[in-house]
């Protein structure tokens, strides 16, 4: 499990020690099994283990989009766990997969400020979520600028 982002500087012992303090649990997830469901709140991030989750949003009519698409290696859920906030979409199980959840609150207690996994998660956290708004701040320039690529590289000189 070292090899995710989340774990990085955190040894297997840390990991272990967090299964055991009920930070982490794992979960195995049959196709189209809805993982979490938009108009929830959810405590947990997810890390995909094996297969893949598709981030769906049902309009007012029923009509199903499929906005992205993760598979291993990557997590779900990140900004709605932290924030607390009700989930915009659901996330549902593209293939059979097996999801690995940290438990953002019980992780992030100050009870647990004196394990050596503590700041690690804390960096590990702002890491990713830092980089999850890079890519999705470089999609909506992408949608804004996609006709004149080269407006990014321009500069005023006046």
């Amino acid at each position: 499990m070292q090899k995710y982002l989340i774990f990085n500087n955190i040894t297997q012992n840390d990991i272990n020690q967090m299964f055991e303090m009920g930070c982490i649990r794992k979960q195995k997830f049959s196709k189209n099994t809805v993982i979490l469901s938009a108009g929830n709140i959810t405590k947990e991030i997810g890390i995909i283990k094996s297969g893949s989750v598709n981030i769906e949003k049902i309009d007012i009519w029923g009509n199903k989009s499929i906005l992205s698409n993760f598979s291993v290696g990557h997590t779900i859920a990140e900004a709605y766990a932290i924030t607390n906030e009700i989930m915009m979409v659901d996330v549902v199980a593209a293939e059979n997969s097996e999801l690995i959840f940290l438990n953002v609150q019980a992780l992030l207690s100050k009870n647990n400020s004196k394990y050596r996994w503590y700041t690690h998660i804390l960096e590990n956290l702002i890491k990713l979520s830092s980089e999850k708004n890079l890519v999705l701040a470089n999609r909506i320039f992408c949608m804004v600028n996609c006709n004149n690529k080269l407006s990014i590289f321009r500069v005023r000189t006046s």
